[in-house]
């Protein structure tokens, strides 16, 4: 199963337990658009955790995500502690 579609079914699920437990009379915001923001939100904290990994050079997750350690050395020492001791 590819992840896009895995994603999709997640989110169709999402979807139908927001509208069973009335989310979206809670919120006024149709459970579709709901759904559709959760799982938004799901995709962006997988990129942010991996980017946070990154910086701290944590390979692992940075690596699934396909995020180079390279790609915020610098910033890193830009913004490192022991970069700020250095000035």
């Amino acid at each position: 199963m590819t992840e896009e579609k895995i994603v999709g079914e997640f989110q169709k699920e999402l979807e139908h337990l927001l509208n069973k437990y009335c989310w979206d009379n809670r919120t006024n915001i149709p459970d579709y658009i709901l759904a559709q923001s959760a799982v938004g939100f799901l995709l962006n904290l997988e990129l942010t955790m991996g980017a946070t990994m990154a910086w701290h050079r944590w390979p692992d997750l940075s690596t699934k995500l396909g995020l180079s350690l390279e790609s915020t050395e610098g910033q890193q020492k830009a913004e490192s502690p022991a970069a700020k001791e250095e000035l």
